[in-house]
């Protein structure tokens, strides 16, 4: 099934398109064999929708990148030599 993967979308900056097969031990996992048996979590990794996708990016990736920039840089600001 095509899945759309999101895990690397904020160093490549694109969404990927993969066909994606579910773990015999645990379905919420999926490989991809064709890639040299990369694992992908389904909801967090991989999305059955691209509208799913772009929802998680924008709800979940962008913030939590955002706010540990925010950390490294108020980390910066702070130090004194």
């Amino acid at each position: 099934m095509k899945y759309f993967i999101v895990k690397y979308v904020l160093s490549t900056g694109k969404i990927e398109e993969a066909e994606l097969e579910p773990s015999s031990g645990d379905p919420a996992y999926l490989y991809d064999m064709k890639r040299g048996f990369s694992g992908f979590k389904l909801g967090r990794d991989a999305f059955a929708t691209r509208e799913e996708a772009v929802r998680y990016i924008n709800e979940t990736l962008i913030p939590k990148k955002i706010k540990s920039l925010r950390k490294s840089i108020a980390k910066l600001e702070g130090m004194k030599f």
